[in-house]
């Protein structure tokens, strides 16, 4: 114990989204650590009296609350919930990958104006004598307004492609995770809907409020769509939950698989919203393009060498 806290003060600071030292800490769990003692030596800066690790992602503080408050162990719930986090990082990392040329498109087309000046003047030096008149800083000033409303359009645009998932849909991977590890460790389907629910309420409160609605109604002998019907009042993005356990709760069977296969299929969905958002963003950035950046290109770069000649030619005053 003393090595491990001993441990805890050099080790580096864990990241809130790097799944990295929540595995260092399962390590230490299966090797027998303390859950504080495990926290801590992982780079966390501190536990708070539920067992939650401070600065930890929402899912690894709701599995130590919920090994805390039923003695539930601990390690099949952060196995779980890393197994989330690896594939959201994985999912971001793809996401950020497909975002390279957006992003490089970007930084080039906002120097288009600065490279239409240069254009102008390299094509007739005069042009650069009508930028000073009064007319022509006007034409600059729009050039540049216009230029900085398409990277503003631009960066707004790679932003929310590759934005993570609001809290509240992500706990659906997250309840779908805790529920099976919590089914895979003997708890009955109707507590672990109140228990795993109760543990979220904290990090995700409508979707931990719909999940422990819809388990203390179910203990109360609720019929099945009364008490989902309590639930999705809270959080109706929990369907995908009640479809999982729907059949399962109907018929006795395990609800284990159903919850497998409806937690790999949340992963999937996830990934596949965020890499279809990274696809759309080479379209739409069109957009910015064509409204913002090729105008400001042609008001300082065409605009006053096209003046320029048509005065040399003697058909402007």
């Amino acid at each position: 114990m003393r090595r491990l806290l001993t441990r805890a003060q050099r080790a580096p600071r864990a990241s809130p989204d790097d799944p990295g030292g929540v595995a260092a800490a399962v390590g230490l769990l299966r090797a027998g650590a303390p859950p504080e003692a495990a926290w801590l030596a992982s780079g966390f800066t501190e536990v708070d009296p539920d067992g939650a690790p401070a600065g930890a992602p929402a899912g690894i503080r709701a599995s130590a609350r919920l090994a805390r408050t039923t003695g539930s162990p601990l390690v099949p719930l952060v196995e779980a919930v890393v197994a989330q986090l690896e594939a959201r990082a994985d999912a971001g990392a793809r996401a950020e990958a497909g975002m390279g040329g957006a992003r490089l498109s970007a930084r080039i087309l906002g120097w288009l104006p600065a490279v239409g000046i240069a254009f102008s003047a390299a094509i007739d030096p005069a042009s650069l004598s009508i930028v000073r008149e009064p007319w022509g800083v006007a034409l600059v000033a729009v050039a540049v307004l216009l230029a900085l409303a398409g990277r503003r359009w631009l960066t707004r645009m790679t932003a929310r492609a590759t934005a993570p998932p609001p809290v509240e849909e992500e706990a659906v991977g997250l309840a779908l995770a805790l529920l099976e590890a919590s089914v895979a460790s003997g708890a009955d389907l109707a507590g672990a809907l109140a228990s795993v629910g109760a543990a979220l309420v904290p990090e995700t409160p409508l979707a931990g409020s719909g999940l422990t609605r819809a388990g203390t109604a179910l203990r109360a002998g609720s019929r099945w769509e009364e008490a989902w019907a309590r639930g999705a009042h809270e959080s109706p993005s929990l369907a995908p939950v009640e479809e999982a356990l729907r059949w399962a709760w109907r018929s006795g069977a395990a609800p284990g698989p159903a919850l497998a296969a409806a937690r790999r299929s949340e992963v999937r969905r996830s990934a596949a919203a965020r890499e279809l958002a990274v696809s759309q963003l080479s379209v739409r950035a069109a957009l910015p393009l064509s409204l913002c950046l090729l105008p400001s290109f042609v008001l300082v770069g065409v605009v006053p060498m096209l003046i320029a000649v048509a005065r040399s030619g003697g058909l402007l005053p």
